[in-house]
């Protein structure tokens, strides 16, 4: 007895510490087993409401073999109620087990009465197998509900070699293993049903927040999904500087999902910086157009006939110039003069003289790249203050605790000049480092970005290489990207 109360207490521990599902439903059928010495072994979980049991796991030590999550297709769910009478189906042992809660004990299914074992009979058929004692323990919980059954065929006398009834002093030890597996199992159910709605919420928002603007829909997703990617490849190095470092699969889960949460603090930014195509956007930009037009107006009504061709000319050459600077990622130094020289150009409207271009519109035309103005793109930056903030104050699990961590240092440089914290590069954690590349790697390739078509796969490949040249980016982690081809379109797939 004082055996059994150690094996009991050993399996308890055990069962307390497994998170995963399958696993745990494994352990328990392992350990029924070899307290038993059952040849077989089935583990049902009741599913639909409590309306069937699905078959879980499946193992014969005679048959050779071993059936882990087995799907409804391979063994079909057991009905608990008749589809047509809405009966309770107690003919089938399984069934009745799960029904009443009672523990069923058969001695020899090919004599046993009450119970249709025909099913059985057709299986022993088919693989050359004689089922003969079974024992059925439900899967109670604290609260006494029922959540599944195990089911142990054929209790083996290894002395004799021969089939035996299951012991009545073993039942009560099984009772105790199951229900302390209930127990178990319905934390982990609950756990992992948690889990899911914090996925689920998780995921939703990050799309609430991509679907801000259309321009930026799936980003957040490609980011996780290409720095998953990497980390993934990392784990396949056997040398280098990566070479003992090996994500496990709740690491890898936790970088996807700083990679979905990297930019939810854009959810206080602006839609109008967030959509802005070029450095004069919209309606502010139809005013300089009208403004040229009412420049060319006021020219042909004073100008001599003589002047007016040219001056319209030298007029529509200065449109054409800001509206392509405008237009542009760069500007050049040739530009930069040719804009200083219309912006100092004036036009009298009857009143007062009066420059082309307004002190605002050619400070938004010099923006050297891209086409934020520097309080602009202040406010953009800040985005990743406001990620800060907000994932701060989320409660996330232990095995995701890191995700804030991560998520906020994608913008931090190896030189130590990025934001929000200006980290050196042995602070920035090598997650992190990984998203910093995949989020310059998106947004020069995406093909929704309002301020620049995506560019060719080589060239997006030589911008993270200048980009890594330049102090910005990690640049072993860069070629690791490029020679593991983590930015091809098969990566995107997952």
């Amino acid at each position: 007895m004082d055996n059994n109360l150690k094996k009991l207490n050993e399996i308890g521990i055990a069962l307390s510490t497994e998170k995963d599902i399958n696993s745990l439903l494994e352990l328990i059928v392992d350990e029924a087993m070899n307290i038993t010495n059952a040849d077989g072994a089935t583990l049902y979980q009741i599913i639909d409401h409590n309306t069937r049991l699905k078959f879980e796991i499946s193992k014969n030590i005679t048959l050779d073999w071993n059936f882990v999550g087995i799907s409804e297709e391979k063994f079909f769910p057991v009905k608990l109620y008749n589809p047509d009478t809405g009966e309770p189906n107690r003919e089938n042992v399984s069934a009745y087990c799960a029904l009443t809660g009672e523990t069923v004990n058969v001695k020899d299914a090919y004599n046993e009465k009450g119970f249709d074992f025909s099913g059985l009979k057709g299986f022993d058929e088919k693989f050359s197998y004689k089922s003969v004692s079974l024992l059925n323990v439900p899967l109670k919980d604290h609260e006494n509900n029922i959540l599944g059954v195990l089911q142990l065929v054929n209790s083996i006398d290894k002395t004799k070699n021969k089939i035996i009834p299951f012991k009545k002093s073993v039942v009560s030890l099984i009772e105790s293993i199951t229900s302390q597996a209930a127990v178990a199992l319905n934390n982990t159910i609950l756990i992992k049903n948690l889990e899911d709605v914090f996925k689920s919420l998780i995921q939703y928002t990050v799309k609430a927040i991509d679907a801000k603007t259309h321009h930026t829909a799936g980003h957040s997703s490609r980011v996780a999904k290409l720095t998953r990617k990497m980390a993934e490849s990392i784990n396949e190095i056997n040398k280098g500087p990566y070479k003992s470092i090996n994500y496990s699969k709740d690491e890898l889960e936790e970088i996807w999902i700083a990679g979905l949460m990297h930019d939810v603090g854009k959810i206080g930014t602006p839609e109008h910086i967030l959509d802005k195509k070029n450095k004069i956007d919209g309606s502010k930009f139809e005013i300089v157009e009208n403004r040229f037009k009412y420049i060319k107006s006021i020219y042909k009504l004073t100008l001599d006939k003589k002047l007016i061709d040219n001056k319209i000319k030298e007029l529509d050459s200065d449109f054409a110039l800001v509206k392509s600077i405008n237009k542009q990622e760069y500007i050049s130094k040739e530009q930069k003069k040719d804009l200083d020289i219309i912006f100092k150009k004036t036009y009298f409207d009857g009143f007062t003289d009066k420059k082309y271009l307004t002190d605002e519109e050619f400070n938004c035309l010099l923006i050297e790249k891209g086409n934020l103005t520097e309080s602009e793109r202040k406010i953009m930056q800040d985005h990743i203050i406001h990620t800060e903030t907000l994932l701060n104050r989320l409660q996330f699990p232990e095995k995701l605790e890191n995700v804030p961590i991560y998520a906020n240092a994608h913008h931090e440089s190896m030189d130590g000049k990025g934001y929000p914290n200006g980290l050196s590069a042995d602070e920035i954690p090598l997650p992190a480092r990984m998203m910093a590349i995949t989020d310059v790697w998106d947004a020069v390739t995406a093909q929704d970005r309002p301020y620049r078509p995506p560019v060719p796969y080589e060239r997006a490949c030589k911008i993270i290489k200048e980009e890594a040249e330049n102090g910005k980016l990690d640049k072993e982690l860069v070629e690791l990207f490029i020679n593991k081809e983590i930015g091809k379109k098969k990566s995107h797939a997952k």
